[in-house]
């Protein structure tokens, strides 16, 4: 029916507060529970502190409520609820929309993934996971918008408070508090209904059909070493020509390929201008270091929005000559080229 229903603080670069919770009382019957508890989180962007309650009942009712505020003004990007609906069941159909603004429409969750917002001006959703059950998410606040989670490789549909539209970061002022609340109602009206028969799973071995895919891992510049057992067949580590490139212990990255025995893939993130230059550097860099990368991929820094049309930026090298660059401070080696942004935040 619902995969999550989260309140969350994000700070000015999309990371999450892991907030520190206090408080707890719980208190449960046949009839319902009660769950109370605050949380502060606390960053560079300033301190927000809020109290939760979450109430379930046995009508089919369930309540998760929010309200906090900062002593000082908080800057964030998104402070508020999260609302997850998963594919299986709710891919490709249809849903009732109830808008701020009191109108209704009928929408669709996308069977395609839909690189924009499908549904804005949400105040609440109801769809049918099966026939004869309802579920309404009604949400309170602020407007709520929804994204297509699987544009950043995540199986959900994203309801989330505050349209992207509106501006980010923005700042939460002080003393002024934030009210939200996300209240989820389950009907289900089909005659005759009974519980499901519990399925009792069972395991077959069958003859081998495939292989599975090559799995990297991610270095960042700061691990030393990688849980003991896996064996991925390559890592990919992040050569930013923006950023000051000796922080970065190669000597760690050197240990890690030859513990696990995994190629090096070299994302190269370079500013445009100097890309012969530039390329030459990291390349001479990866050497020293005696790393040789079996492939890499070539990312100009800056959102290549206007590329399709040819007004690039002065000064800034075109993919032919950013390419040729890679090939010279890079023989034989595979290249891939790409945006340094997220598909669905590019424009044409």
């Amino acid at each position: 029916m619902l995969r999550a229903i989260s309140f969350v603080v994000r700070d000015t670069s999309w990371g999450t507060y892991a907030p520190v919770l206090d408080d707890w009382h719980v208190d449960a019957s046949d009839l319902g529970f009660r769950i109370s508890y605050s949380g502060q989180c606390t960053g560079p962007n300033g301190s927000f502190d809020f109290e939760a309650r979450i109430e379930g009942s046995a009508d089919g009712r369930l309540s998760f409520s929010a309200k906090g505020s900062s002593s000082a003004g908080f800057s964030t990007n998104r402070t508020g609820f999260v609302v997850l609906h998963g594919l299986e069941g709710v891919r490709g159909t249809m849903v009732d929309v109830r808008h701020s603004d009191g109108r209704r429409s009928r929408a669709k969750f996308p069977d395609l993934v839909d690189p924009d917002t499908p549904i804005t001006n949400i105040r609440a959703l109801t769809h049918s996971p099966r026939p004869g059950l309802s579920v309404t998410v009604t949400m309170r606040g602020e407007a709520f918008e929804m994204e297509d989670q699987r544009n950043w490789t995540d199986a959900s549909y994203k309801t989330y408070v505050r349209p992207l539209a509106l501006g980010y970061p923005y700042v939460i002022d002080p003393e002024v508090p934030v009210i939200q609340s996300i209240e989820l109602q389950i009907a289900d009206t089909a005659d005759g209904a009974s519980p499901a028969s519990p399925i009792t799973p069972s395991v077959s071995i069958r003859e081998s059909t495939g292989s599975m895919p090559a799995v990297g891992l991610a270095w960042t510049g700061g691990d030393t070493a990688f849980p003991k057992g896996l064996c991925p067949s390559h890592i990919v580590a992040r050569f930013d020509a923006r950023m000051p490139l000796a922080d970065l212990a190669l000597d760690d990255l050197g240990k890690l390929l030859g513990e696990t025995g995994a190629t090096l893939d070299a994302d190269i993130v370079i500013d445009g201008i100097s890309p012969i230059a530039e390329l030459a550097r990291i390349s001479a860099m990866i050497k020293a270091a005696g790393l040789g990368p079996a492939r890499i991929l070539v990312v100009p820094a800056r959102d290549l929005r206007s590329r399709a049309s040819r007004h690039l930026p002065e000064g800034e090298a075109d993919y032919p000559e950013i390419t040729a660059a890679a090939r010279a401070a890079f023989p034989g080696v595979a290249i891939g080229g790409g945006t340094v942004v997220g598909f669905p935040e590019t424009q044409p």
